[in-house]
């Protein structure tokens, strides 16, 4: 097994300030973005210059003791990892006294991001999904912000069921129309997932709640062309933690499949899903083994089984956290390692692991520093190479990385 192991910032250290990158930069390149505040990654997505929109939520204090803030941090690059431009949502001055807008919403978290297009493919926004947390009542509001394609707020809206949601997914609606899902916090009694659709303004037609025990959700939502519905996570009932499929009809509460998908006395959780063939594939984590591995199946539409297998070594822990499909047909799968002195530099590591379309490993590669690097998102690249968001820790700082590999998951 190819492993790389990455020292000492391969040289990116000016990233850092988050300056625009040097335009001789080459084909793989580690870029490092922090504003002084622990930045977690939450979410990437192609753009239709070449170029990657990142979402991430911030840590705002202004000093120690200070009650921190969480922001929405959208930070735009060009084909290179070079800085175009990054706002946070609220904004604020720079002395952190004065927030803008001067609402009474404490905290915002973003959970997902997708490009907005015209006719042509041409980026004109995006829209960012996650949640807030408000000072008169302290609950999680389901939040939207649709930006223009310079990161200029159009629209935003919170919205309130009579129970606590994050926002975890959006996806577009053949109608035009934003199909947006959550997650109920802390709610064991009432329905544990709300989905909902919104016009273009933001304003709800309808919206859905579902039950079926305790779940978790991957940050992707499908709307298909005959409006039906699918989403996938992780729904535990007793002691039994299996991986949950549900595909629904629009505007109803009714589902056409709500599925536990797993083995008898094995825990298995979906993180992420995606498209694939004509289902779907999703990867995740599963103990079968004794310790943690990753955990890849392949779906029909229907949520029917036609695939499942697990990657990892003994006595090592690994997690399966994005999974993407590769422009060969293959699979992409990005996953996290707890890693020692043989196996890599200390704490977790990203692991990619290539497949092909019977889930055979073409390749593997396990890269990271001496901290823990969690991986958020994974984009198989035109180019046949591929890109990551994840968050490690720089100067005591969390900090986004975005890396690109060449087709072998390498970095030169």
């Amino acid at each position: 097994m190819n492993r790389v192991i990455l020292f000492a910032f391969l040289g990116c250290l000016g990233c850092l300030g988050e300056k625009k990158t040097d335009p001789g930069t080459p084909s793989t390149f580690v870029k490092y973005f922090n504003g002084g505040f622990n930045d977690v990654a939450q979410d990437i997505q192609p753009t239709s210059d070449g170029g990657y929109i990142l979402l991430a939520t911030t840590e705002v204090k202004p000093n120690e003791v200070a009650e921190a803030r969480f922001k929405l941090k959208l930070i735009k690059t060009d084909a290179f990892g070079g800085l175009m431009w990054q706002k946070t949502y609220p904004g604020f001055d720079p002395d952190l006294t004065k927030e803008i807008p001067d609402d009474d919403s404490i905290s915002f978290r973003g959970r997902s991001v997708m490009v907005l297009k015209d006719e042509s493919g041409t980026d004109t926004g995006y829209i960012v999904v996650g949640d807030s947390i408000h000072k008169k009542h302290p609950v999680s509001y389901l939040h939207i912000m649709v930006t223009d394609e310079n990161g200029d707020t159009r629209l935003s809206r919170n919205i309130k069921p009579s129970f606590a949601v994050q926002g975890k997914a959006v996806a577009m609606a053949p109608n035009g129309n934003f199909v947006v899902l959550g997650a109920a916090v802390n709610k064991e009694t009432i329905p544990n997932i709300f989905l909902a659709e919104l016009s273009p303004d933001l304003q709800m037609t309808w919206g859905r709640t579902y039950g079926a025990g305790a779940s978790t959700l991957a940050n992707r939502l499908f709307v298909k062309p005959d409006n039906s519905i699918y989403w996938s996570g992780t729904v535990t009932r007793g002691n039994d933690t299996d991986i949950r499929f549900i595909k629904t009809p629009p505007d109803s509460e009714n589902t056409d499949a709500d599925l536990k998908i797993g083995a008898p006395g094995v825990n298995e959780a979906g993180n992420d899903i995606c498209n694939y063939g004509f289902g779907f594939a999703v990867i995740g984590t599963t103990d079968a083994s004794g310790d943690d591995d990753i955990l890849f199946k392949r779906l029909t539409s229907e949520g029917g089984e036609l695939e499942s297998k697990s990657y990892g070594f003994p006595n090592q822990a690994e997690n399966g956290l994005a999974i993407a499909q590769a422009r060969d047909g293959g699979l992409i799968l990005l996953g996290a390692v707890d890693t020692n002195v043989d196996a890599g530099r200390g704490g977790k590591d990203y692991f990619l692991i290539k497949i092909n379309a019977f889930g055979d490993t073409e390749w593997t590669q396990i890269f990271g520093s001496k901290n823990d690097d969690l991986g958020a998102g994974i984009i198989a690249n035109k180019d046949g190479s591929y890109t990551i968001l994840g968050t490690t820790i720089f100067g005591g700082l969390k900090t986004l990385a975005l890396i690109k590999t060449d087709n072998l998951g390498r970095i030169e």
